[in-house]
C-alpha cells in the first residue's frame, strides 16, 4: 500500500537524489521553494547550491531552505 502514486514517488526520488533532470522536474511543477534535509538529501543540497536559479534562505543542522532567486509565474 502506497500513500502516493508510484510515479509521484519516482519523481520525488529523482529530485531528492539530484538526478540529472532534477531542476526540470521542479520547473514542470512550478516549485519555487525547497525545504531540504541535510541528512537525507545532501546530494540535492549540493546541486541546488551549484545552481544559479536558487538562493539559500535559511540553514541549520537539520535543514536548508532555498527559494528561486526569481520565482516562476
Amino acid at each position: 500500500y502506497f500513500v502516493y502514486p508510484p510515479d509521484q514517488m519516482e519523481t520525488h526520488q529523482k529530485i531528492s537524489s539530484a538526478h540529472p533532470d532534477w531542476e526540470s522536474l521542479l520547473d514542470e511543477r512550478k516549485i519555487n521553494l525547497l525545504l531540504l534535509s541535510t541528512e537525507h538529501q545532501p546530494r540535492l543540497i549540493t546541486a541546488v547550491e551549484r545552481s544559479t536559479l536558487w538562493c539559500e534562505q535559511y540553514r541549520d543542522k537539520i535543514s536548508v531552505i532555498f527559494s528561486r532567486c526569481t520565482p516562476m509565474p
